[in-house]
């Protein structure tokens, strides 16, 4: 079973800005998908800038804590 998750401005009214997509929701999302069974995890979103300090850390952190493999699309 393949499941897209997507985020849209709806899924944002809560977070501080539209883009950079909210740094806390991903590291939120990580585990979430982890836990509901997700056997690995695509991210599409650009990481050109730091954002807020805090959310830049727990990002970081849920891609060093998951246990499953994590795929980060990258264009140069």
């Amino acid at each position: 079973v393949l499941a897209v998750v997507t985020i849209d401005e709806t899924s944002l009214d809560r977070y501080a800005s539209l883009s950079p997509v909210s740094r806390a929701l991903q590291a939120q999302l990580i585990p979430a998908l982890e836990a509901a069974g997700a056997k690995a995890i695509g991210l599409d979103f650009l990481y050109d800038r730091p954002t807020i300090p805090e959310d830049d850390k727990a990002l970081v952190a849920a891609l060093k804590n998951t246990k499953i493999p994590i795929l980060i699309g990258a264009i140069d």
